[in-house]
């Protein structure tokens, strides 16, 4: 897989681990093993999950056609006396580079803010913080985004998404 693909799975898998889909009471312990066959061969997975008081942890290995191992390490902590949730991930690349990221989330009064950083295999960092504001009365929720590229360069935007009254701002 290459570099800018791999640095996108972090990237996207730590944006994707939003709180509220991985509070302790949503997750289970459990092994599975995976075989997906494609023209470019046989791929195998092994993760074990298992689910801590406040959150879980989930390791996957994965081998390619070429006999290549490949790792990848979640771990959730929910505290809710802080209202935070943190989530860890790292692993290997089937090169055996290694990849690490962090973001923690918080609620607040009017919505959560979240910061996350990742470091690539490449050795580079990259970092996305969010301030999400919720508007109950207008079924909106509203993010302030700032994230920074592995070549120091900074972008923000501003999103908006409404939402039906009955999903509660789910994303």
């Amino acid at each position: 897989m290459n570099k800018s693909l791999v640095s996108m799975a972090i990237a996207l898998a730590l944006a994707a681990g939003s709180a509220h889909a991985e509070h302790g009471a949503h997750r289970h312990s459990f092994s599975v093993d995976k075989t997906r066959t494609t023209s470019n061969g046989t791929f195998t997975s092994h993760t074990d999950q298992t689910a801590t008081a406040n959150g879980f942890t989930r390791d996957t290995t994965r081998t390619n056609p070429q006999g290549q191992t490949a790792t990848h390490e979640v771990s959730v902590v929910n505290d809710p006396a802080t209202k935070t949730h943190t989530r860890e991930v790292s692993g290997t690349t089937f090169n055996g580079k290694s990849y690490s990221g962090e973001a923690v989330t918080q609620k607040t009064d009017t919505g959560y803010t979240r910061e996350g950083e990742v470091t690539g295999p490449n050795g580079k960092t990259s970092s996305r913080d969010v301030v999400a504001t919720v508007d109950k009365d207008n079924h909106s929720i509203t993010k302030d985004i700032t994230k920074t590229g592995p070549d120091g360069q900074t972008t923000t935007s501003t999103v908006t998404k409404t939402y039906s009254k009955n999903d509660g701002g789910a994303e």
